[in-house]
């Protein structure tokens, strides 16, 4: 299954991934960079919580200078897609272990996320163009989550690999 989220400003962006310590800590698996754009950034390996949030402002990582000409506060920053696979599938990979359901829900993960990078599109709208023209790149970072977020201060297992949430920053 998979559920999108739209994230409307960079704060909420900011605070959402920062809820669980997505970056490192307490993370079993680290996140990391997936897509042209990241490549085109130079962001790969792992997710850092500065790059992330330079992303979210709509600036280089690298550079600091701004990724588009404007930058409105009131604007989607990006999308959070989460992934789950079916509670049979997280129960034998929790009983088992077994590398190649992780690899697998891995695999899928990717290839749907090439799929609709493959299907970018951004807006055109100067001299006097009203469009949408194709650019087939984006940037993600990929979390594969095996707890679940904290309520009240308390941590509990998810079955594993339940989610993996892959934002894409617009």
């Amino acid at each position: 299954m998979i559920r999108i989220t739209q994230q409307e400003s960079a704060g909420a962006a900011k605070r959402y991934y920062a809820t669980a310590d997505y970056y490192s800590e307490g993370q079993e698996l680290i996140g990391s960079w997936g897509g042209k754009a990241a490549a085109r950034l130079g962001l790969e390996g792992t997710v850092d919580k500065f790059s992330f949030e330079r992303l979210c402002d709509n600036l280089d990582p690298a550079t600091g200078k701004p990724l588009t000409v404007r930058t409105r506060t009131e604007r989607t920053v990006g999308y959070d897609f989460t992934f789950s696979v079916p509670k049979s599938v997280s129960l034998l990979y929790a009983r088992t272990g077994d590398q190649e359901i992780l690899d697998a829900f891995r695999g899928a993960v990717d290839e749907t996320m090439r799929e609709m990078e493959a299907e970018m599109k951004t807006r055109v709208r100067m001299n006097r163009e009203d469009c949408n023209r194709t650019t087939g790149n984006m940037v993600w970072a990929e979390f594969i989550h095996t707890t679940s977020r904290p309520v009240d201060g308390l941590i509990t297992r998810a079955e594993y690999p339940a989610n993996g949430s892959v934002s894409s920053l617009s």
